[in-house]
């Protein structure tokens, strides 16, 4: 099995208010132009530039604090290395407000039935996942090329799952929408150092399925035919580094492939396995710079929430 990992849509905001020097560093970076100035604004913001790759970046509010937004719609990512999307929020001091990062599966003779066993296992209810089976939609094809089209979550939420079989292989894509400012800031990095393929697997473990071809992928154990390393394990601990406290973050716990939730359903009389792996977490807690203190408080919030 052959899997290729990358970024599809890259937007996020900085606090920047020279818009000539964000110009200027994407240009910097990745070459090509803008154009003049358009009167198509959004985001609250007026007007904007047009990159040659299709980068837009939104601008010319005289709102106090309206931050430009830069946006790289899907087909604008395929034009451009996933260390220069990086670099561009980087050197912005950007925060991420939308990252879709997906990974397309061969071969694509296989497409369709893994689609539909994902759709029936979680239907099933045997995901390994707190998203409800009621939080999926399936499109069906319509005969003319357009594939099918699973969607699993809520678009209101900060994670959503797509997978679809339109351009041949499958493509599991997470929408990530980072609620909280330490995770916006801390994803530009993350994907700098470890690329598309740790952040993709530290997403994904919001949903488990059980069938070996997907645990391939999370593992690693499939032929990475992308060329940006996949180190989730230092992923965890940049991330990590990047947060104060538990409690600062549940975007950046998912990020971090850290279930708050997974946590809270522990019952009150935990069996040994249980006790062993809350031990795991509290023990875990300080050497990745959190206050175990707060890490009891959440779960405590958790449980008053169910």
């Amino acid at each position: 099995m052959e899997a290729r990992f990358g970024i599809h849509w890259w937007r996020f905001t900085t606090a920047e208010r020279d818009v000539d020097s964000v110009l200027d560093s994407i240009v910097g970076v990745s070459g090509g132009d803008f154009g003049s100035s358009e009167s198509m604004g959004r985001f609250n913001q007026p007007s904007r530039y047009l990159h040659t790759t299709g980068t837009a970046v939104y601008f010319g509010s005289n709102r106090e604090g309206q931050p430009i937004v830069i946006e790289t719609p899907g087909e604008a990512c395929e034009q451009l290395a996933v260390s220069d999307l990086a670099t561009w929020a980087d050197n912005c001091n950007g925060s991420v407000t939308r990252a879709d990062v997906a990974v397309d599966v061969e071969p694509s003779a296989e497409s369709r039935a893994r689609l539909l066993e994902m759709r029936e296992t979680f239907r099933r209810g045997d995901c390994d996942t707190r998203i409800p089976t009621t939080s999926t939609r399936w499109n069906e094809d319509d005969g003319e090329g357009q594939g099918c089209t699973l969607y699993v979550g809520s678009t209101q939420s900060d994670c959503m799952l797509r997978a679809y079989d339109r351009r041949g292989p499958l493509r599991l894509e997470w929408q990530f929408k980072p609620k909280h400012r330490v995770t916006r800031q801390a994803v530009p990095d993350a994907l700098e150092r470890y690329g598309a393929a740790g952040l993709w697997r530290n997403l994904a473990r919001q949903c488990i399925w059980p069938m070996t071809w997907y645990q391939d992928l999370l593992c690693g154990q499939c032929a990475d035919i992308a060329s940006a390393p996949s180190r989730p394990d230092d992923l965890r601990r940049t991330l990590d580094s990047m947060v104060e406290q538990l409690g600062a973050s549940f975007g950046a716990l998912k990020l971090l492939g850290i279930e708050i939730g997974d946590l809270a359903n522990f019952p009150k009389k935990p069996n040994r396995e249980q006790m062993i792996r809350w031990e795991q977490w509290i023990v875990q807690a300080p050497e990745l710079g959190y206050d175990p203190s707060a890490l009891a408080y959440q779960v405590k919030k958790c449980r008053k929430r169910k």
